[in-house]
């Protein structure tokens, strides 16, 4: 039994994992009571759920399929849109203990506390909330699609004619880039390249076909998803989003560690990675398409370092801890874990260019990380 690529084993620990966050939503539902038990926790989490609570706030299924994503189109520099954090974590060890300090609920509270101006707090809790809304869970919903629709692929022999066309034009593409890097093209396949590559650009043309593509399916995806992890939160406030965090972070690094062993032996190990992947794509700083060098990675720090003081999660996520010192470790401890898992997520994207690439490259790099479960984790069956 199978939902497009899906096995009824896939189906049944999809739907376990759903039925056991709502559950978590409503066991923690009778802490969150108060206003203090809903946004804080009861400010009783101790080290452990603290490291987990930052771990799970600053690695998530998105941060996965972004950082293989980048890796993929740009080689190891792509990593550092992740990574510049790195050289925050220090810092943490000071900021966190502070924002448990001052004992507030929000961090509009904060600039209510800190100006005394109710309309510059009324102004960054609108903001935030348009940014929550916006970047925030509209991202975590496009990239939730993406992963999905790379899973739940559609069999060829399935496909609808404008879906042939989609498909076959984009094999085309590829086909004549690669002419093209050999020899000169005449003017017949210049022009169909240049009209293939428009085509391109407006999305027209797909690697593969998903049964949730076109608007209907892709609205359906974001309302269910929606639902589901807005009802855990609504139900159980920050103490259900604690030990969903716990959850979710023990997968995400099981997850991330089961990729890499099964994309090498399907490459054929260490050797094939370096001889499939260009020697550029390894470079930290610069090489690659368009990778990341030193200017552009400053300036990224630059950035992080002064807008870090204003995310919305801080007073949170600092807040609900048993005690500065839970506050701080949970804050550094959390995050290098993270850092570890960057890298892990990069190997990924490295891999990923080794399998995907030539008539098989992908053309949408954000399906990376899904097309790489359904080929390496997948039943047998799935991944031929």
């Amino acid at each position: 039994m199978r939902l497009g690529s899906l096995h009824l084993v896939d189906l049944l620990i999809i739907l376990g994992y759903l039925a056991l966050v709502v559950y978590i939503g409503r066991r923690a539902a009778a802490a969150a009571a108060s206003e203090e038990g809903f946004f804080l926790a009861g400010r009783k989490l101790g080290k452990l759920y603290q490291f987990f609570l930052n771990f799970g706030n600053a690695t998530d299924a998105n941060g996965a399929v972004s950082t293989a994503s980048l890796v993929y189109q740009k080689g190891a520099s792509g990593v550092w849109l992740s990574l510049q954090t790195l050289f925050m974590n220090p810092y943490y060890w000071f900021m966190n203990p502070w924002f448990r300090r001052v004992r507030l609920i929000t961090v509009a509270d904060l600039f209510e506390d800190r100006f005394g101006s109710r309309a510059l707090a009324r102004f960054y809790a609108i903001f935030q909330i348009f940014a929550t809304v916006i970047v925030i869970i509209g991202f975590g919903n496009l990239v939730g699609y993406k992963v999905t629709a790379s899973l739940l692929v559609k069999p060829e022999v399935q496909w609808t004619a404008d879906e042939r066309v989609s498909v076959e034009g984009y094999r085309e593409l590829k086909a004549l880039e690669a002419a093209r890097a050999a020899a000169p093209l005449d003017a017949g396949q210049e022009a169909r390249l240049g009209e293939l590559r428009e085509q391109d650009k407006r999305g027209e043309l797909r690697s593969y076909v998903s049964w949730i593509h076109g608007t209907t399916g892709k609205w359906l995806y974001y309302l269910i998803y929606t639902l589901i992890v807005g009802g855990y939160i609504v139900m159980g406030g920050l103490a259900a989003a604690a030990v969903n965090e716990a959850f979710q972070g023990v997968l995400i690094v099981i997850f991330s560690f089961l990729l890499i062993p099964f994309g090498l032996a399907f490459i054929g190990g260490w050797d094939q990675l370096s001889e499939r992947v260009p020697a550029e794509m390894f470079n930290l700083l610069g090489g690659g398409g368009g990778g990341i060098g030193g200017w552009e990675l400053a300036g990224i720090f630059l950035i992080s370092i002064v807008q870090i003081h204003g995310i919305i999660g801080n007073m949170a996520v600092a807040g609900s801890a048993r005690d500065e010192f839970a506050a701080r470790f949970g804050a550094v401890s959390g995050t290098y874990a993270k850092r570890i898992m960057i890298i892990l997520w990069a190997l990924c994207g490295l891999i990923a260019i080794a399998i995907y690439q030539g008539a098989d490259t992908l053309s949408d790099p954000d399906s990376a990380w899904g097309s790489m479960a359904l080929l390496l984790l997948g039943p047998a069956s799935s991944a031929s």
